[in-house]
């Protein structure tokens, strides 16, 4: 039986993330300081090797990869984008803090989308495609990588 080893990486850091920004959609490079952050967690670090990477077709994402592991096949995969913040996309805490809108979201809740996005719920839910199978890798106990922004901010996972 073939195994799997699957671990998913956040993005480096944008100018937004500095900034304290919602940044779902919006496509935006890393910053400066996120990519020598990322620099630094090679020299610190023991990234394993992949066989192949799934990402995000955001430029924060496609740029982590190019970082953490260059010359590795790269499949992009508009289903690992990130959640779709709608009204709030691109705006701080602080602009919306009298907002009746951001005030009902963030009481929180993972089915509690802002207005004209999609709330967190569903963007966890597996996407109903899967990749096609010359995109799978071939070996037993590949290593994959998956770069996708979490659809909350702040949050990560790695398995």
């Amino acid at each position: 039986m073939k195994g799997y080893r699957i671990a998913f990486i956040r993005h480096g850091m944008t100018q937004a993330n500095l900034d304290g920004r919602y940044i779902g959609t919006t496509d935006l490079p890393l910053c400066r300081e996120g990519a020598d952050q990322l620099y630094e967690k090679i020299e610190k670090y023991d990234y394993p090797s992949v066989q192949k990477v799934y990402t995000s077709p955001l430029k924060r994402c496609k740029q982590t990869i190019s970082i953490l592991q260059p010359n590795r096949l790269v499949a992009e995969m508009p289903e690992l984008r990130e959640m779709d913040f709608g009204k709030f996309e691109n705006k701080t805490a602080d602009e919306l803090m009298n907002d009746p809108d951001y005030e009902q979201f963030i009481k929180g809740g993972l089915d509690n989308p802002p207005p004209n996005g999609e709330c967190a719920y569903s963007a966890r839910l597996p996407r109903p495609q899967s990749p096609p199978s010359q995109t799978t890798p071939e070996t037993p106990d590949a290593r994959i990588w998956r770069f996708r922004q979490p659809a909350i901010p702040g949050s990560a996972a790695r398995m």
